[in-house]
């Protein structure tokens, strides 16, 4: 099996398509770096975390916010001098840090949840990664594995091998299962490659930074997760959007082994593969209300559990008869529901199909 296993491999990924498709992941990531490098001054934004760092309601935040009141009393009744202005305008940020956490406690407590402190401080790489991984890196791999593994099963019907495959001694069972296992291999290698190149250029510009921030400023913007239900510090949220992009694609992988079962020929099938993941994460971002029903639907689509994003943003809960599940779960249950089917699916379709003569 170890050796079937191989051979999947180098026939599914050749030496050249490696090189190219290595190459191309690090220009393209080196590329979308440099992208949202420029949508900010993230030094600044940096210095901002440093100097506020620690719970908005004490400490720096709470002192600023104390002297933005008082500066604002004192415009009501005499106004302001022009160095008390200057000092009241830069003011304004460590207010609406603490904003933020006194808007977020509100749009929880209506749906009963009692949220924790924010906790502010230098979540700089993280956030290139959350950017990432929720507007780039579903586009990025998606492709690779419909471009990859969308032709497993079809090539050899286009090769006519099919046949020659099934009567083999191994071709009813382990064949199939080693390229089973290939793709598999194939798209958590591909994860973990693109993932590292991204990485590895965030901490190389901005550092560590600190684990223990609330995960709410790994977004450009912080009201992304507002109304998130989550108390992930920084650590703890890059480990589970990590783990569910891999989980959104395995499940993908799957997918796209099964239409491959299914297609005759290679094109069609990865186009298909494209199709399903591509039309769902642009129409997201073209709607781009949270609230909208079909924003609601499309959560449940492959490239909207692999940006992770769209799970975590908001509270959004699924009704069953008088039980309520929050989506991000529900979402993660179809998911390997649907991988076990399809993957069942697939067996059976390449195994019991009909050889053409």
């Amino acid at each position: 099996m170890r050796h079937l296993i191989w051979f999947e491999l180098k026939k599914t990924l050749s030496v050249r398509k490696l090189i190219v498709l290595s190459a191309a992941i690090v220009v393209l990531c080196r590329a979308i770096f440099v992208f949202i490098q420029f949508q900010a001054d993230y030094e600044y934004i940096k210095e901002v975390q440093n100097q506020y760092a620690g719970a908005v309601t004490d400490g720096a935040v709470a002192e600023s916010v104390a002297r933005y009141e008082e500066l604002l009393e004192i415009d009501k009744n005499v106004g302001l001098s022009h160095q008390q202005e200057e000092e009241f305008l830069s003011l304004e940020t460590p207010v609406w840090l603490n904003r933020c956490d006194e808007v977020r406690k509100e749009r929880l407590a209506e749906y009963g949840i009692t949220p924790s402190t924010i906790l502010i401080g230098d979540t700089i790489s993280y956030g290139f990664m959350e950017n990432f991984i929720s507007r780039f890196f579903p586009l990025i791999i998606c492709f690779i594995i419909s471009f990859l593994i969308g032709p497993v099963f079809t090539t050899e019907y286009e090769n006519k091998m099919d046949g020659l495959l099934l009567a083999t001694k191994n071709g009813k069972r382990k064949v199939i299962i080693s390229k089973l296992f290939a793709s598999f291999i194939i798209t958590i290698l591909a994860h973990i490659v693109i993932i590292m190149v991204f990485m590895i250029q965030t901490i190389a510009a901005y550092g560590i930074g600190d684990l223990d921030a609330s995960f709410v400023f790994t977004a450009g913007d912080p009201f992304t997760y507002i109304t998130s239900p989550f108390d992930y510090t920084v650590l703890q949220y890059v480990i589970v959007m990590l783990a569910v992009s891999l989980l959104g694609c395995i499940g993908y992988c799957v997918f796209a082994l099964f239409i491959s079962s299914k297609c005759k020929h290679s094109a069609v099938s990865s186009m298909i593969c494209m199709a399903i993941a591509f039309v769902p994460f642009l129409t997201y971002l073209t709607v781009g209300n949270e609230q909208a029903p079909i924003t609601n639907i499309l959560r449940f689509m492959y490239s909207q559990i692999i940006s992770v994003r769209t799970l975590c943003s908001t509270y959004c809960t699924v009704s069953i008869g008088n039980f309520e599940i929050q989506s991000v779960y529900l979402s993660l249950l179809l998911l390997c529901v649907l991988s076990v089917g399809f993957t069942v699916l697939t067996y059976r379709t390449f195994r019991s199909h009909q050889v053409e003569n």
